[in-house]
């Protein structure tokens, strides 16, 4: 009687493969989990402007009153405010929590509006009238990735949407 050996991997094959695999996994993930979290807050950062934006037409509609989008393109900041009596008064009225920040790995790149040319620094405001007309603007955005998107006020009715650049 000879001795069958079936063609197996044995208990301490199968150890040292797993060992080599976490090995190399704890070299890998950081990376990937890095580098999909930077997307992940760009996304969530260009869609909570795009929000502000749409909020500031909404309110400037139902406050019966100019409201503007401020953006400061260096800090990558912006806010919004109901504007005087006279437009060109400075702002009066911050609108409650429609503000919000870029993360660090997203900037603007530049702000386009037809009446003046384009701002790749300071502030740049874009006002939502109570009727629904609007500044027509595009926020360029740029973020991790080389990913570029835009979010575009639109005229003559003040609608916000996001575009890839």
């Amino acid at each position: 009687m000879g001795s069958t050996r079936q063609n197996a991997f044995t208990l301490i094959e199968l150890a040292v493969v797993l060992a080599v695999l976490a090995v190399a996994a704890t070299f890998i993930m950081p990376r990937i989990g890095t580098a999909t979290l930077g997307r992940s807050r760009f996304r969530g950062s260009v869609n909570r402007l795009v929000a502000v934006a749409r909020q500031a037409r909404e309110q400037a509609a139902c406050q019966h009153q100019v409201c503007v989008l401020r953006v400061d393109i260096d800090s990558g900041a912006y806010s919004v405010a109901l504007a005087g009596k006279d437009e060109a008064a400075t702002l009066q009225t911050p609108v409650g929590a429609l503000r919000g920040q870029l993360p660090e790995s997203a900037w603007f790149s530049s702000i386009r509006r037809p009446d003046l040319p384009d701002a790749t620094s300071g502030t740049v405001d874009i006002r939502f009238g109570p009727d629904g007309w609007a500044d027509p603007a595009e926020l360029c955005i740029e973020g991790p990735d080389e990913v570029k998107k835009v979010v575009a006020v639109t005229p003559p009715c003040g609608f916000v949407e996001l575009r890839d650049e």
